[in-house]
């Protein structure tokens, strides 16, 4: 990975010794494949994804307020 920081003359370069990438998602793909084959809903669903980012946005929303937003708030 090249990553530049603002005001940097050069790219830096991360390396590690392993890969985590792919190993995140390996359960994922995996219930998907599954789900696919059985017709069956994943155990990981794609709606299961969206309240998960729609926690994203409402803790980003609570310290952007300085208040509790509620999930009702940011799921339509």
């Amino acid at each position: 990975m090249k990553y530049a920081g603002k005001g940097d003359q050069v790219f830096h370069e991360s390396t590690w010794k392993e890969s985590w990438f792919p190993d995140a998602f390996a359960g994922t793909m995996g219930q998907l494949l599954i789900a696919v084959e059985s017709g069956k809903e994943p155990a990981i669903s794609g709606r299961d994804n969206l309240n998960t980012m729609a926690l994203v946005d409402a803790a980003y929303r609570s310290a952007a307020d300085h208040r509790a937003v509620e999930l009702r708030e940011v799921i339509s």
